[in-house]
């Protein structure tokens, strides 16, 4: 008499083959997720570099602002110093904005970067 009849070795290939259509399911639904997660963290990255090099510019604007010269043989020497001023307050405040901005995109990044990792991991 056999060991094993045909009936339980169908039910174990079948048994198999749906554990391996699971696995399959899981192993493309992952790297679906990882490929969504790559698109964000180069988005994230895009808008981490566009923000430092904004920042940069204020920062450069700020400067020349700070360091703008008033001659005093012109007319409305009160009302550019005033108008300099504000340049000044606007783009002191752009740029903490603009800090701000890139410590929470930094951040996104950094959580992107971990959830990459653990599919990653998840996928070895």
């Amino acid at each position: 008499m056999s060991l094993f009849r045909v009936s339980d070795v169908i039910t174990f290939f079948m048994v198999i083959g749906i554990a391996l259509i699971f696995v399959a399911a899981w192993m493309i639904s992952a790297e679906h997720r990882r490929n969504i997660l790559k698109g964000e963290l180069r988005k994230l990255r895009t808008q981490v570099e566009s923000n430092a090099r904004e920042k940069f510019m204020l920062l450069e604007k700020i400067n020349m602002l700070e360091n703008a010269q008033i001659s005093p043989n012109q007319n409305d020497w009160a009302g550019n110093l005033a108008e300099l001023e504000r340049q000044l307050q606007e783009s002191r405040s752009s740029s903490s904005a603009l800090q701000d901005e890139n410590l929470r995109l930094k951040k996104e990044l950094a959580e992107a970067k971990g959830s990459l990792e653990e599919v990653y991991k998840a996928l070895s």
